[in-house]
Order: structure tokens, then C-alpha cells, then sequence
């Protein structure tokens, strides 16, 4: 571990080997890592950046750390300013990629870089204790999906919950019934999943 001129602790990890521990049954930390993947545009209503500041506030005063893609820009960049300026702690799990790199926060208290994204997946997973999707894009569902199908396979017991504004995660939520629906999976695979329509949903889950 090595700090970078501005103060921050950097760890660059290359290896592609497996780099996690099957999270089993554990007992519940009252202080959490709490992973969010949420986009790096900040979308265009409002709704979505209330949301973020309101859950970046409640991690931090609830003494969370947020682990998160360690951005300064768009929603990644809103939720954590929200987590700092509440006196939270930020985690941040980058990859090598220059457009990535150049919007990165530069107050992080500790930095991991990877050398792939898969790498940087596995990183996440094993750093967090909890798992929330925010609305975004294409990185974000595929980032929320993994822990989706890590849960389905019994590999963690953590929370894994998509924050549904405006019913964003629906169509996800119709795909989960449809695959049901035609003997592909089972409800017991996914009642790990929790799809949360307000903010006191996701309090209730993390409980």
C-alpha cells in the first residue's frame, strides 16, 4: 500500500486470479461497507440526485463506508459528496481506463485500481457487505447482475437491492418473473434480491 501525491493510500492489483473469499452465512456487521453502482451522469430528473444525497448522508452518519467506483462526476460524484460532507468514509475501486481515471475524487481514503474489469467486479464483492443499484446504465446492470447471480448461487447472503425509482428496475423485475414464469429459475434463488421503491425500503433491507 503506498500513498499517492495527494495523500491518498493506493493499491494498483493486477493479478486476474480470484481475488475473493465466498462470502457464506455471516453474522451481520453493524458498521458496513455498503457497494453502490450508480451512474456517472446524473440522469435527467432530479429524483435521482435527491436519492443519491439522501442515501450518501444516511451511510455516513450511520458510521457505513461506501465503496463505489471512486468518480467525481455524475451521480457517483453527488452520492459521494453527500457521504463526505457527512463525515463518511470513501472506498474507491477504479479500473485502468484513462476516461475513468481523469474523473477520479482525489480525497478518496483509500484507492484500488485494477487491472481489468473483471478484477475490479471481484474487488467490489469481496470489500462490501451490502450491494445497491442505483439507476444507471449499461455498467450498472451489469455490475448489480453479478451480485444477482452471486446470490442465486449461494455465494454471498448480503443484501442485494435495487433502488426502483420511478420504477426503474421493472423491466428487470418482469425478466426475473418471466425466467420463473418458464422454469428457468426459482422464486428461492432470488429472495435474496430485494427491490426497494423508497428509501425506507433499502433502511429496512440493510437491517
Amino acid at each position: 500500500m503506498r500513498k499517492s501525491s495527494k495523500g491518498q493510500k493506493r493499491k494498483l492489483v493486477q493479478s486476474e486470479k480470484p481475488c475473493y473469499t465466498v462470502k457464506k452465512a455471516k453474522e451481520r456487521r453493524k458498521k458496513m461497507n455498503i457497494a453502490v453502482y450508480l451512474g456517472a451522469k446524473s440522469g435527467n430528473d432530479p429524483i435521482y440526485t435527491e436519492a443519491v444525497r439522501e442515501l450518501g448522508a444516511w451511510i455516513a452518519k450511520n458510521g457505513h463506508t461506501l465503496v463505489y467506483g471512486g468518480s467525481n462526476v455524475g451521480l457517483m460524484g453527488t452520492l459521494s459528496d453527500a457521504v463526505r460532507e457527512n463525515g463518511g468514509k470513501l472506498i474507491g475501486i477504479s479500473v485502468k481506463v484513462e476516461k475513468i481515471l481523469n474523473a477520479r475524487r482525489d480525497d478518496l481514503d483509500e484507492y484500488i485500481e485494477a487491472e481489468n474489469v473483471q478484477l475490479r467486479k471481484q474487488l467490489m464483492m469481496a470489500r462490501s457487505d451490502a450491494f445497491i443499484a442505483i439507476p444507471g446504465s449499461l455498467g450498472t446492470l451489469d455490475e448489480i447482475t453479478d451480485i444477482m447471480a452471486a446470490v442465486k448461487l449461494d455465494l454471498i447472503k448480503s443484501p442485494c437491492i435495487l433502488y426502483n425509482l420511478k420504477g426503474y428496475y421493472e423491466p428487470l423485475r418482469a425478466m426475473l418473473n418471466m425466467m420463473m414464469g418458464e422454469g428457468f429459475l426459482s422464486d428461492s434463488e432470488v429472495k435474496g434480491v430485494t427491490f426497494a421503491d423508497t428509501f425506507a425500503d433499502i433502511v429496512a433491507a440493510l437491517q
